[in-house]
Parts: C-alpha cells; sequence; structure tokens
C-alpha cells in the first residue's frame, strides 16, 4: 500500500505516517509496522507536507481502523533521486519522531528502492534500520509478526519489501 501510494504521486513526493506497536525484548526496543495512514497533502518533485487541519482527520483513522496502536514512524518518498535521509528529512525526524521506536522508511518509487532509518544517538545522523537486527542477534527467534524470512540470508524483512537490508536479496521478483 505505501509503495502503491508513493507511485501514484509521482513525480512528487508523497508522506504518510506508519502504524503498529513498539515492543521491547531482552532490553531491546524494536517495531511492527503493521499499516499506513495518509491525508491531503502539498507536494512539489522535492518537498512534502500534510495540508492545514488534516492531522484531526488522520488522528480519527487511526482510533477507527487501527485501535490500540500507534503511529511508531513516518514515510514519504524521494522519486528517482534513492534512499537517504535529506537534511530536513533529520529535522522532521528529530522534531516530530523523538521515541526510540520511531523510523523513517523512504521510498524511491523511480529505481523501486525502500529502506527503515533511525536517527543516531547524536540526533544529527542517521543509520539504517535493519528487519534482521533482532534476528540476527538473538537466532533463537525465528520470525517476528508481521515479516518474512529472506530466503538467502535468513533476516527478517518486511512483507512490502524489494530488497533484504541484510544481504541485498531481491525480495519480490513480481514487484
Amino acid at each position: 500500500m505505501i509503495v502503491e501510494h508513493c507511485k501514484s504521486q509521482v513525480p512528487y513526493e508523497a508522506i504518510g505516517f506508519l502504524v503498529g506497536k513498539d515492543y521491547r525484548w531482552l532490553g531491546k526496543k524494536y517495531v511492527e509496522v503493521v499499516g499506513s495512514i495518509r491525508g491531503k497533502t502539498k507536494a512539489s518533485e522535492v518537498r512534502v507536507e500534510f495540508d492545514d487541519g488534516v492531522m484531526g482527520e488522520i488522528v480519527a483513522e487511526l482510533r477507527q481502523r487501527y485501535p490500540g496502536r500507534l503511529v511508531v514512524g513516518w514515510y514519504h518518498s524521494h522519486p528517482g533521486y534513492g534512499c537517504f535521509m535529506s537534511p530536513t528529512d533529520i529535522e522532521t525526524q528529530r522534531s516530530c519522531f523523538r521515541e526510540p521506536h520511531h523510523v523513517a522508511l523512504v521510498v524511491d518509487p523511480v529505481q523501486e528502492l525502500i529502506e527503515f532509518f533511525k536517527l543516531q544517538g547524536d540526533g544529527q545522523t542517521y543509520r539504517p534500520a535493519s528487519f534482521g537486527e533482532v534476528t540476527s542477534a538473538y537466532p533463537q527467534i525465528t520470525q517476528e509478526p508481521g515479516v518474512i524470512l529472506c530466503p538467502h540470508c535468513n533476516a527478517s524483512v518486511s512483507p512490502m519489501t524489494l530488497y533484504c537490508s541484510m544481504c541485498g536479496a531481491r525480495m519480490r521478483p513480481d514487484a
């Protein structure tokens, strides 16, 4: 749904919220993303923002469609520019998504790239956030809810992922 939303907005950027639940296991936090919410936006090829007054609609949709879930991050697209966090993206993450479990998802619908990111402890730099972090550190876990295993390296990845963030293997040849 997220990738399709981003593709439908090309050549303009798209934006939305990631919905799910945060978990703690052996002292480490991680998230399960179960859905997304989008709203009316103002967008160009290099910038996107929500329209004024749309947040009330987004909160209502969160409560109605995803009871008991919370916003665990945000997504946006860089159509044709690759997956990275721009200075504006970093500032958005730092000011609006400060919790340790918050993630940013960047989609390049033109190059068919998708990548999750988290801010580093300094709040100025970022790193890729891997679905395989928990399973690599604790191999006794075979699979978290809402994920699939990469057939090449056995890392846990999202079913919507085009490429495994651990080994780079293409996950969905039909995508």
